[in-house]
């Protein structure tokens, strides 16, 4: 069976991948109190996810990058993706590895929701990520699609060095790497990345690899 079209109408509705089960339930509680979400299963199983999403289709897999077994959260987005390429596998961490959240999206993760986010946030988010023709992608992520902060203040502008630096990281690519496509040193590198990040305002990489999936997307927002 392969996944719903996250564009049809109705209540979003999720599968939810995570090995701690008190977390599943808050998160299915959490989720499901605005009535803009409907969770069709839950399991902290990355073999009972991969039988679930077959059997019963939903508009997207929330997973827990650590799932304390063989099989993580990387592996399980990449099994899910690789055979339904329409599912979206949005990938969470209570604890932010930048290397680990960058390799998501070279396995077909959508997205990545901090564990920390607030409830109103997270749904927000959450619905962003997999209707993005509905509500943006994130909260902080939309006030920042104009470069502007939430009181409307301009954020400083990329330079074009540093939006090809933007693009790297939006494909999950590590500052070694970055600096060899772009024949550069990587101390270069670590400092072209340490300004978009404060020119985004973000905390992280896996941060400015959500906004820029939408800043590259849309140029003419520059």
């Amino acid at each position: 069976m392969t996944s719903r079209d996250p564009a049809a109408g109705g209540p979003l509705r999720i599968g939810i991948v995570d090995d701690h089960e008190v977390f599943r339930l808050g998160l299915r509680t959490l989720l499901e109190r605005g009535g803009d979400v409907v969770v069709a299963w839950d399991t902290g199983s990355p073999h009972e996810a991969w039988s679930r999403a077959a059997e019963e289709a939903v508009d997207a897999v929330l997973v827990d990058v650590y799932l304390g077994g063989p099989v993580d959260g990387l592996e399980v987005s990449r099994m899910l993706t690789a055979r339904d390429p329409s599912l979206r596998v949005v990938l969470m961490s209570g604890l932010v590895d930048e290397e680990r959240l960058a390799a998501g999206v070279r396995v077909g993760a959508a997205g990545f929701l901090p564990k920390e986010l607030p409830a109103s946030e997270m749904i927000e988010s959450l619905l962003g990520l997999i209707r993005p023709a509905v509500v943006p992608p994130v909260r902080w992520a939309a006030r920042r699609l104009g470069f502007q902060d939430e009181q409307g203040t301009p954020l400083e502008a990329l330079s074009a060095r540093e939006l090809e630096v933007l693009a790297e990281i939006r494909l999950g690519r590590t500052n070694r790497e970055i600096a060899a496509r772009l024949r550069v040193s990587t101390s270069t590198v670590n400092k072209h990345v340490h300004q978009v990040l404060r020119k985004l305002r973000v905390r992280n990489r896996a941060e400015a690899a959500i906004i820029a999936a939408e800043l590259l997307a849309r140029p003419r927002q520059f």
